[in-house]
């Protein structure tokens, strides 16, 4: 007994392994955290990436309104739709690169069945529930509720309509609605006036066409016949008069397609 304790090397390579032991203990519980904490950020970062790329919104429609003149919107209404089983929420969207400084939304309550409105301002976050339908309505008009940072953007009539939507998760859901394209074609036909035969006018609007690959259709044709005036609708229409008139007509065609855009072709008979 006294040998071993004049003599405590054995004792210290004991203690020297055994803080090895503990050091390599600790390290390995150092480095398994290490690799939980790494591993669970990981899975929360890939979680987020896949709700991202599962992210889906959709623009349906438009439904733009013209100004009084005619040649401008005043208006632009169009629907946005969640095709996603997570909510979203929506922090900008722009027409035509312009971002929108405030704009009004409305969902439907589906306690009540009725629609109600919300005002979003500059900065503000519209959310978007899972599988739910939102309307928005955009303002042009120069005034207290116009809803764009630069009061000199017009959307001419002829022009298309590009609607852009972002999301909290870096997500730019876009689509561009192309105005269709009016061709007017004037024809005569004879025609049974009460008392003879005479030539009126046949009014020819089959040429005109929707650009949009299949997105969109005409809905619509009207003609405007000024003096008069008078209007007309279809594809083909019969001018109400005779062909020989001495009188200058303005025959306009304006044809909608089926997201609510309009285009029109101007023809002077004679």
């Amino acid at each position: 007994m006294r040998a071993f304790s004049r003599d405590r090397r054995g004792l210290s390579e004991i203690v020297g392994s055994l803080m090895l032991v503990l050091i390599v203990v600790a390290a390995a519980t150092t480095l398994a955290v290490f690799v939980a904490g790494y591993q669970k950020q990981a899975q929360a970062e890939q979680a987020v990436v896949q709700e991202r790329d599962l992210e889906s919104i959709k623009i349906l429609q438009v439904a733009p309104t013209l100004s009084s003149g005619g040649s401008n919107y005043s208006l632009l209404n169009f629907s946005v739709a969640s095709l996603d089983i997570n909510p979203s929420t929506i922090t900008e969207i722009s027409i035509n690169n312009n971002p929108l400084k405030n704009y009004s939304a409305y969902r439907l309550n589906l306690t009540s069945g009725e629609d109600f409105w919300a005002t979003i301002a500059a900065g503000g976050s519209l959310s978007l529930n899972p599988r739910e339908v939102l309307n928005v309505l955009v303002n042009f008009s120069v005034g207290a509720n116009y809803s764009f940072y630069t009061p000199s953007f017009v959307l001419p009539s002829t022009d298309y309509i590009q609607i852009q939507v972002f999301t909290t998760f870096a997500n730019d859901f876009s689509r561009v609605f192309i105005p269709p394209t009016a061709l007017a074609f004037i024809s005569t036909q004879e025609s049974w006036n009460g008392t003879a035969y005479v030539p009126f006018l046949v009014l020819d609007g089959s040429s005109s066409f929707e650009p949009s690959a299949g997105n969109a259709t005409l809905v619509a044709w009207t003609w405007t016949v000024v003096p008069g005036p008078v209007t007309l609708t279809g594809e083909r229409a019969i001018a109400p008069f005779p062909a020989n008139t001495l009188v200058p007509q303005n025959i306009t065609l304006t044809v909608t397609s089926s997201d609510g855009l309009l285009a029109t072709d101007l023809i002077h008979y004679p």
